[in-house]
């Protein structure tokens, strides 16, 4: 979303913008091989002279024709999440603080069943892994998919346990106690915020009510809920505010985990598109301080340091 800016940075020649595996592969073959030419790779964006390059964007449809990381290849021993998989790729949602929809074009790409059951075959039967993490935005979009992937774990009898992330409105009892038969031990959820008002202004689509159904559903099935909350939205006020810190005790006292932080409005999201007319300023445009641990947005209602003294007066009592 920056590939602009990016490149006056004296160190970067070429920016990859959205996914980059077949981007990857074809800068390798022509920087190593001199085969091809800049202009007919998808995605890129270069500078020729003083002239910006932009070429179009594709998104890769099969996602099943991508092959396998080549895990042989790398120290896995280095790594703290050492199997890791994608059940698909991208997000049907529009929340207005995140650029995943953005970057998959506002859609999921889901991987063929057969795909998936593959790689965890390799995953759990060749490497022999004992954990399993599913990088997915929000893997139980497609239940049916979920059930077949855990319906395989038992029946290969694999003694695994793995984790998710999921939305509140993506979930039933039936399913998670599936996942939880199955091994999952954690599901995170962007829970974002205890309060209906703000949850509706960003558009997540989600209400606090639904909120404490999910998390009821994970502890009495075995399963650790991990919910993310943040403060600093362009309609928070002291009210809404409070309500988000209860929400996080609340919860907390269920038996979930909490990740406390403020709103990072990041290029391609639409806060970060529309901060002007929402009366978000920045005091900062040093990308390194872009971190939701580290408030660099003041709004109508809050200084950057008032969202700071909250974070800090909460942090301790609900991580």
């Amino acid at each position: 979303f920056t590939a602009a800016e990016t490149l006056k940075r004296p160190e970067v020649d070429i920016v990859v913008r959205g996914e980059g595996d077949h981007a990857l592969l074809q800068l390798a073959d022509f920087f190593i091989n001199g085969k091809g030419s800049l202009e007919t790779i998808a995605g890129i964006s270069y500078m020729n002279g003083d002239t910006l390059n932009e070429n179009p964007r594709k998104v890769i449809e099969d996602v099943d024709a991508l092959s396998f990381p080549s895990r042989d290849m790398v120290d896995m021993s280095k790594y703290i999440a050492k199997a890791t998989i994608y059940g698909g790729r991208g997000c049907p949602c529009q929340c207005r603080f995140c650029a995943a929809g953005a970057m998959a074009g506002g859609k999921y790409r889901m991987r063929s069943t057969k795909s998936i059951l593959k790689e965890i075959d390799y995953l759990l039967g060749d490497l022999k892994n004992d954990a399993l993490y599913f990088l997915d935005d929000t893997l139980t979009v497609f239940p049916d998919a979920v059930r077949a992937i855990c319906n395989h774990i038992k029946k290969r009898n694999y003694k695994v346990e793995w984790l998710c992330e999921s939305r509140v409105d993506a979930m039933d009892n039936d399913l998670v106690k599936t996942m939880a038969d199955a091994g999952c031990k954690i599901i995170h959820f962007g829970f974002e915020s205890g309060s209906a008002k703000i949850l509706a202004s960003m558009k997540k689509n989600i209400s606090p009510d639904q909120i404490e159904h999910s998390v009821k559903l994970c502890v009495e099935n075995g399963i650790m809920p991990k919910g993310s909350f943040m403060i600093g939205f362009p309609d928070d006020t002291h009210e809404t505010v409070n309500e988000t810190i209860n929400m996080m005790k609340k919860i907390k006292r269920m038996g979930a985990s909490v990740l406390f932080g403020s709103l990072t409005p990041l290029p391609g999201t639409y806060y970060y598109n529309h901060a002007e007319e929402l009366g978000i300023s920045f005091e900062t445009d040093d990308w390194d301080c872009f971190d939701i641990g580290n408030p660099i947005t003041s709004t109508r209602n809050f200084t950057a340091d008032q969202i700071r003294e909250i974070l800090f007066d909460n942090i301790g009592d609900l991580h």
